[in-house]
């Protein structure tokens, strides 16, 4: 398992969200996260080697100024943007961008296994969490909150395998554990897909309606 990465934040400003949500039903996604925690500005070295064909599909997704809710009623993301989750009270609770999506990335854990079904993709995320996040929300993240659709169309959600909790040192692996109020978290966290391109859908377990999207 992972160790936790994190920094902690003070003098997080926690505002009213002016938000886009999927649906009201306990916490709320959201599209815009104006007012909510800042995300830390770093680059991993995964996100550097993002191709240049996400790249530009992630600028297309950014330049849109109308949410994108697909079929699935999920919002379809580009890499850098934000999305977050307020609580039933308008709180915004925590910021998130995934930053890149690297197929086949090379692992460089020293105790790295080869893929079990079949391509290892890494994920470049960048979480903040405000003051008013709580031990009762009990956020965290992992390859589990990950689904993968292929060019069959079917829907993957067994995506966590040894390979993916050990392709990475601790150092460059998203926490696992719990995530606190008002801090900051920087890390990669793998799946393993039977395909190295497809759609990404992040759905956490955050109590929220919906999820989101990214195409690559």
């Amino acid at each position: 398992m992972s160790t936790v990465i994190m920094r902690r934040v003070t003098g997080l400003a926690i505002a009213a969200a002016a938000a886009v949500t999927l649906t009201a039903c306990g916490n709320t996604a959201t599209e815009d996260t104006a007012g909510g925690p800042e995300l830390p500005d770093v680059q991993s070295e995964v996100e550097a080697n993002a191709s240049a064909d996400a790249a530009a599909e992630s600028e297309v997704a950014a330049s849109s100024t109308t949410p994108a809710t697909n079929e699935r009623g999920n919002l379809v993301k580009g890499f850098g943007e934000e999305g977050g989750i307020t609580s039933p009270t308008g709180e915004q609770l925590l910021t998130f961008a995934v930053d890149s999506i690297t197929p086949d990335a090379p692992c460089t854990g020293k105790y790295a296994e080869p893929a079990e079904n079949g391509h290892i993709i890494a994920i470049a995320l960048r979480v903040s969490t405000s003051a008013a996040l709580t031990a009762d929300n009990y956020i965290s993240v992992s390859p589990y909150d990950f689904k993968f659709i292929g060019s069959d169309g079917i829907t993957v959600d067994e995506l966590a395998t040894a390979a993916t909790y050990s392709c990475f040192d601790s150092d460059q692996t998203f926490t696992s554990d719990g995530l606190g109020p008002a801090q900051m978290y920087v890390g990669n966290v793998v799946i393993d897909a039977p395909e190295a391109a497809g759609t990404l859908v992040f759905d956490p377990s955050w109590g929220q309606m919906g999820a989101w999207e990214y195409n690559f």
